[in-house]
């Protein structure tokens, strides 16, 4: 009677329960392609943050999670800048794929989205690598530019100003080349104007500290109301042109260099 119980019984899963998980599996197979369809839709339409999200649910199944899905996630983040999100993507790509004829423009990504999530140490290290590791590759002259912006950012302009000089002369058909122009003159703006403030804090430090107290800061004040005056015009003229290039940059992006 018990062996005829576990009969039925047996006899009773593999008739409901084995095609309800097949079911199952197929729904979810389905999901992931529609998911997957949805996601190549949004990304051709530019539709950056529903690309990412729906790329990414797609790859969480094994038939679509391919080095070209990951990529397309990497990208849909790095467009809808959800940099964050596309570092940690391209570290499970690196992880993952490391055979990829993708890896090369995933470092450089990687890179560039350190940078733009303020880790500017980390950037370098990055973008450094990326330049030894690929001297000959098309983005590497876009590689220089945001290590230089690194530097520029972090207030060390010298640097960043020998790295603009390079793309310029060195790599003169570069994307990055007018760019670099451009932040050749404000760097070489800047690195002038705290020159020249040391110099003249250096030059007016014994007599602003000299005297009674009324005129050390009478003495000081001079010095700012100084340094200010100088330095005025060409910080509106350096506000103008980054104006413009602000909006020549918004009009649209073929390519994220």
């Amino acid at each position: 009677m018990e062996i005829k119980k576990r009969f039925v019984l047996a006899f009773l899963v593999l008739t409901f329960a084995l095609p309800f998980a097949f079911s199952q599996k197929s729904s979810s197979g389905e999901s992931a392609a529609d998911s997957f369809v949805q996601g190549l839709i949004c990304y051709k339409d530019k539709a950056w943050t529903d690309a990412s999200v729906f790329l990414r649910q797609a790859a969480d199944s094994e038939e679509y999670s391919t080095d070209s899905t990951w990529f397309m996630v990497i990208m849909s983040l790095v467009y809808s800048e959800d940099f964050s999100s596309a570092v940690n993507a391209c570290d499970y790509f690196i992880s993952v794929f490391s055979e990829s004829s993708l890896l090369p423009a995933v470092e450089y990504q990687r890179g560039r989205a350190l940078h733009s999530t303020g880790q500017n140490d980390s950037a370098v290290m990055a973008l450094g690598s990326f330049c030894n590791e690929y001297p000959e590759s098309k983005m590497y002259s876009s590689a220089l530019y945001w290590i230089a912006e690194c530097f520029y950012e972090d207030y060390d302009y010298e640097t960043a100003r020998s790295l603009y000089e390079r793309i310029i002369y060195e790599y003169p058909d570069s994307a990055k080349c007018s760019d670099a122009e451009f932040k050749l003159y404000s760097s070489t703006v800047r690195h002038t104007e705290s020159t020249s403030r040391s110099a003249q804090i250096q030059a007016t430090a014994v007599t602003v500290t000299s005297g009674t107290s009324a005129t050390k800061a009478l003495n000081l004040k001079k010095l700012q109301t100084s340094l200010t005056t100088s330095t005025c015009s060409k910080i509106q003229l350096f506000r103008k042109r980054q104006a413009t290039a602000n909006t020549l940059q918004s009009n649209g992006k073929k390519e994220f260099l």
